[in-house]
């Protein structure tokens, strides 16, 4: 019963046809290993969930797939064909790795979101997708294929390390702040602001090398 509370621990979920595991809702789901499924590692219609030391590679579509106010903390999505983690609303990213996933390591373009002490290398797509009023901090975030990390409106990225990605190293919209990050070689614009936005206390880098007419920091909206 996929609305019922569960309690998962030490399951090995692996070439199953659809997702390897839908935990349902109010779940826990502790040291678990999804490996070549069909859909994704860990999905579906999941909801104030807790995953933790779970580890999802080589499935076909993103390694953790969870919908609102769900909680994801040392677990590492690698390999997998779309994202590495996919969450709804007020979910939390915690000490996790996604690297070379087919699109991008975290996305999260949702509401009231946080990413901490996450790295996210390798991706095919962006590092780091966030939506309006969402937090990023104190992550690794590099050789990805486009942005570093996008974030939406009234987000804070803090202390992150940006680095060689193929596009912009961090991108912002209106209101938000980028404090205390180390962004540096990204084929675009180091950091890219919208309007409103407070940037202090970071290094920019050797930004702008692709012939792309862009540098270290550019604001495209009004300060």
């Amino acid at each position: 019963d996929n609305g019922s509370v569960g309690q998962f621990s030490h399951l090995r979920l692996v070439g199953n046809g659809s997702d390897g595991l839908d935990p349902g809702s109010v779940s826990q789901v502790r040291d678990c290993i999804a490996s070549g499924n069909g859909g994704h590692g860990f999905g579906g219609f999941c909801s104030n969930s807790k995953f933790e030391g779970c580890l999802s590679i080589d499935n076909s579509y993103s390694g953790f797939n969870t919908f609102e106010g769900c909680l994801l903390q040392s677990c590492s999505a690698n390999l997998n064909g779309l994202d590495g983690f996919f969450a709804f609303d007020y979910c939390t990213v915690r000490d996790c790795v996604a690297h070379d996933n087919g699109f991008d390591g975290v996305d999260i373009p949702y509401t009231g979101c946080v990413v901490v002490g996450c790295v996210c290398d390798n991706n095919g797509s962006q590092g780091i997708i966030a939506g309006d009023g969402c937090t990023i901090k104190d992550s690794v975030v590099v050789r990805n294929g486009l942005n570093g990390i996008t974030a939406g409106l009234a987000c804070s990225v803090l202390a992150c390390t940006v680095q060689t990605n193929g596009a912009a190293g961090i991108v912002v919209d209106k209101n938000s702040s980028v404090k205390d990050c180390t962004v540096d070689n990204n084929v675009k614009n180091g950091i890219q602001a919208s309007t409103g936005c407070l940037i202090e206390h970071n290094t920019c880098s050797v930004n702008g090398g692709g012939n792309t007419g862009d540098g270290g920091i550019r604001c495209t909206g009004s300060s």
